[in-house]
């Protein structure tokens, strides 16, 4: 499958055109062997796509509902811009564990 265009992933409507995609499993083989985390990372274009789903809310509920006050669709923007140094410099701004 062919990556979505530019236009694509700065539409407002890009959650409806882009699929969410789960991030992939590692095999439980290599599991048993390490501690690291259970589910692999996206490559850098998968997740410019799915950061491109949120549609910004003006009063997003998700950053709103967040015990943590994280500054959810203000890091997804910047990960969808492939600015991802800033997008976690956003992320942690709130708390040291983000992704909580």
């Amino acid at each position: 499958m062919n990556p979505p265009d530019e236009r694509v992933l700065r539409s407002k409507y890009a959650w409806s055109l882009i699929p969410a995609e789960p991030r992939p499993k590692r095999d439980a083989e290599l599991r048993v062997l390490d501690y690291n985390e259970i589910y692999a990372n996206y490559d850098e274009r998968t997740v410019r796509e799915q950061a491109s789903r949120c549609i910004q809310c003006p009063d997003a509920l998700c950053a709103q509902a967040c015990p943590l006050s994280n500054r959810i669709p203000e890091w997804l923007a910047l990960a969808a811009e492939g600015r991802f140094a800033e997008a976690s410099r956003v992320s942690r701004s709130t708390s040291n564990m983000p992704e909580i």
